[in-house]
């Protein structure tokens, strides 16, 4: 009853926010915004190339949003699924390409074992399951869109990161009961005597 409240009083208070660090610093604004992170990616995309550093790119985005929300599946790949193995150039790299290589493993593997309409009635009926999904995901665009540098990628998606491994680990465990209302834990290691 109250989640509405709250989603409106969020949304205000975002504004708010928003228009006032606008007010404060201009490079901030809503209308600047897209080109203060084209100018960041672009610096760390040169700064990474001069260097010989491991740099990635998602090709030009000059026309607005529309650009950025076409890139938005590729930058989530970018975040969480790369860098590949074949693209490390070092131990730390290395270390970064197997951790992103076990989380592409179990989201093959959720969506190989689940059906897609499974997984949405699963979404549907739980609201901390779609919060987990949604904030990772967004996260993982927003890093990916900006970043630019898999060195600079591996610290800023720590944060999004755990949302969306336990969004998959929950829809891989969470199994529909007997009467389909709500879901209970599928047991791995041990099964339940009757």
């Amino acid at each position: 009853m109250i989640a509405p409240f709250i989603v409106i009083f969020s949304l205000a208070l975002s504004y708010i926010v928003v228009t006032q660090l606008g007010a404060q610093k201009e490079r901030y604004s809503s209308d600047k915004i897209l080109q203060t992170a084209k100018i960041q990616r672009d610096y760390i995309h040169e700064i990474s190339i001069k260097s010989e550093g491991s740099s990635y790119s998602l090709g030009e985005m000059d026309n607005g949003v529309f650009d950025y929300i076409l890139k938005m599946p590729a930058a989530i790949n970018v975040t969480l699924f790369r860098p590949y193995l074949w693209e490390t150039r070092n131990p730390i790299m290395l270390l970064s390409a197997l951790e992103s290589s076990v989380v592409l493993y179990y989201t093959f593997i959720l969506f190989r074992k689940r059906k897609f309409k499974n997984t949405l009635d699963l979404l549907s009926k739980d609201v901390n399951l779609q919060f987990f999904l949604l904030f990772g995901l967004l996260f993982s665009f927003m890093v990916g869109i900006t970043s630019f540098n898999f060195g600079s990628l591996v610290r800023y998606k720590i944060q999004g990161y755990p949302f969306y491994i336990a969004a998959i680990l929950l829809l891989y465990t969470l199994q529909p009961d007997e009467n389909g209302k709500s879901f209970k834990f599928k047991h791995f290691f041990t099964k339940r005597s009757r």
